[in-house]
């Protein structure tokens, strides 16, 4: 049931915006420092440890990419140039020769990594970087999916479609796609950026949507965390956002419908609920008559909802 307009304030305490953005900046240094200190404890082990580097170039066709390397830190980006490349570099004691494998099979082009133990901790993935470059005019109708069990993974760029999903870790994205999934048991998420469609989920973990457009669909789901959402002023997601946060505060800034690039809209239509947390609206509601509105479904089972104009 949507709760009365009536004006609140601009925007949620900063205490509580600060948690959000705190937890972000732990999780990814977490992401950082925790193959180095694997290295330390290991250290105790075994004393050989090198650096090695290679490169290998990407097929000259793909319709879909796959990156599945499991603790590794993660950038795939777009570059100007002909022909696209993956870039590895490794620094620690693995008793196997660490390589990149790229296999390509009907289309999709999946890169990994090999010669390399499953564990973090495990002596075998001391610190372990993985550059993927994607030339531009493939990469805009190319679907990228990255997986990964501890890691942090950025992807930058245009493409058509992005899925990127992480057991433990960081995920961010600057992207212009017509889909974007990012997905995390334990981790956070940000994104900014322009896209059709835009969904994320965190088990345990903060999102943070930082001046993102979206032209069709918003959906953020977390168990706990926060979720602070700032949307851009390219497009409105018609379709309607729809965020839930069963523990945990959420933010929501939207731009003012005359600020807006392109959109149809008139006006925002509201319902919003915290089960147990204080309700904040400081934007105007669309008149009953209104024929094109932006639906906006705000939930916190327990926590803060709190929603204005960025």
């Amino acid at each position: 049931m949507s709760s009365p307009s009536t004006p609140g304030p601009a925007g949620m305490n900063p205490g509580l915006r600060l948690a959000i953005r705190l937890i972000i900046a732990a999780i990814a240094v977490i992401a950082l420092i925790l193959p180095l200190t694997g290295a330390i404890i290991d250290f105790t082990k075994r004393v050989n440890t090198y650096e090695t580097s290679e490169t290998v170039d990407l097929p000259e066709t793909m319709s879909e990419l796959v990156v599945d390397a499991s603790n590794a830190r993660v950038r795939i980006v777009t570059t100007p140039g002909k022909t696209g490349s993956v870039s590895f570099h490794y620094r620690g004691s693995s008793a196997e020769d660490p390589a990149v494998s790229v296999d390509v099979s009907g289309g999709v082009t999946t890169v990994g990594l090999t010669g390399l133990g499953d564990s973090v901790l495990g002596g075998g993935n001391d610190r372990v970087t993985l550059t993927v470059e994607v030339p531009e005019s493939q990469a805009q109708e190319l679907d990228v999916t990255s997986t990964s069990n501890f890691a942090r993974t950025s992807i930058d760029g245009t493409y058509r479609g992005i899925v990127a999903e992480t057991n433990s870790g960081y995920l961010e994205a600057d992207v212009v796609a017509d889909s974007l999934r990012l997905q995390t048991s334990t981790g956070a998420v940000r994104a900014s950026g322009s896209v059709g469609t835009a969904d994320f989920d965190t088990q345990f973990g903060a999102v943070e949507i930082d001046d993102l457009s979206v032209a069709k669909k918003l959906t953020v789901d977390t168990d706990t965390g926060g979720v602070e959402a700032r949307l851009g002023t390219r497009t409105l997601p018609t379709e309607g956002i729809d965020i839930n946060g069963k523990t945990g505060a959420v933010e929501l800034f939207v731009p003012e419908i005359v600020d807006v690039e392109d959109t149809e809209a008139t006006g925002y239509r509201l319902s919003t609920r915290s089960t147990s947390g204080r309700v904040d609206i400081a934007i105007d509601e669309a008149p009953a008559s209104a024929e094109v509105v932006i639906p906006i479904t705000l939930d916190a089972t327990s926590g803060s909802v709190s929603i204005a104009y960025r």
